[in-house]
């Protein structure tokens, strides 16, 4: 019998056209796999953007040096530098940790109706904007931000709120200063409300608490806004200090009315008020929501009296005529 030679038992067979082509799918299909496990993982651990982080790390302003500035700032010119974040006796309460732009209508509470001011309660001048954030979460200082005139009107329209909460955590007799702190949140369409370090009241921070959770269905739907989210103050005065501030304000209405020109309502926020028209020294600033007397026209500009007696010059256009 012929022996085969050596090599022909040694020989591996090849493999067909066909096997090859099942590996190469086979390849194929190993490396998709990999390339969706991997947009999978990168999207579940990726990092929080920059508005998701300011809600955790967001500070209350320390309002310590507010008294200084409490007649030209509508009672309030609350310092940059932050207190820390443990301040929670002053009854701040961060938003949740919902995400950024998420906005579910199912949790919002109902909302709080508007009711007669009760006696011997008045906000102390307007409200005084802190700071604002625009939709990438870039800070702003509070000369930047534009006023929220609807927001302000509402929550003068609950005060009545606010003194239930007085009355049930330091007494129906007790008066004082209550510092407001509130921030709104057009992206998240949530408002929050915490009492200020610089509030004289007895038993603030208990009427901070009350305050937050009776005032969080104060509705801000149909606001105006440039940015989106806004943290400002007000001063709500209870007892003596409101009857002096409302007595002073009917003392002032009562002389203006008197005086020359006819009343018409300012249109417009943050107007100049000017020496001259056109390129007069600037003598002041009126918003929406005040009255001027008219005194006479001269091409777009009107002479008019503001109601702390200063006569100067601003555009016909943000008036009432």
């Amino acid at each position: 019998m012929t022996k085969k030679p050596h090599d022909e038992y040694n020989k591996k067979p090849q493999p067909s056209k066909g096997e090859k082509v099942e590996v190469v799918k086979i390849l194929i299909l190993a490396l998709v796999s990999f390339l969706a496990g991997f947009a999978l993982v990168f999207l579940f651990l990726r990092p929080s953007s920059p508005s998701d982080e300011l809600d955790g790390e967001e500070l209350i302003p320390d309002e310590t040096s507010v008294a200084q500035q409490n007649d030209t700032m509508g009672g309030y010119a609350p310092s940059e530098s932050p207190a820390p974040q443990a301040a929670e006796p002053m009854g701040y309460a961060p938003q949740d940790g919902t995400a950024s732009g998420a906005v579910n209508e199912g949790d919002a509470p109902p909302e709080v109706p508007p009711g007669k001011t009760p006696d011997g309660v008045a906000i102390d001048g307007k409200a005084f904007y802190l700071k604002c954030w625009d939709s990438d979460g870039i800070e702003h200082t509070g000369a930047d931000c534009d006023r929220l005139t609807i927001l302000e009107k509402r929550f003068s329209t609950r005060l009545y709120i606010v003194d239930k909460c007085r009355e049930q955590k330091a007494g129906k007799n007790s008066h004082g200063k209550l510092s407001v702190a509130g921030e709104v949140d057009f992206s998240k369409m949530k408002i929050s409300f915490w009492n200020g370090a610089s509030s004289d009241i007895n038993k603030s921070s208990e009427i901070g608490s009350c305050m937050r959770e009776s005032l969080s269905g104060l509705p801000i739907h149909g606001i105006d806004h440039k940015f989106a989210r806004y943290r400002l103050f007000f001063t709500v005065l209870f007892g003596d200090a409101a009857k002096k501030k409302e007595a002073d304000e009917a003392k002032k209405a009562a002389k203006y009315v008197a005086g020359k020109g006819r009343l018409v309502d300012v249109t417009k926020d943050r107007v100049r008020v000017r020496k001259t028209p056109v390129d007069g020294d600037i003598i002041g600033k009126i918003s929406s929501g005040n009255q001027v007397r008219f005194i006479k026209k001269k091409g777009g500009w009107c002479n008019i009296i503001t109601p702390n007696k200063n006569e100067g010059w601003m555009i016909c256009d943000a008036l009432d005529l």
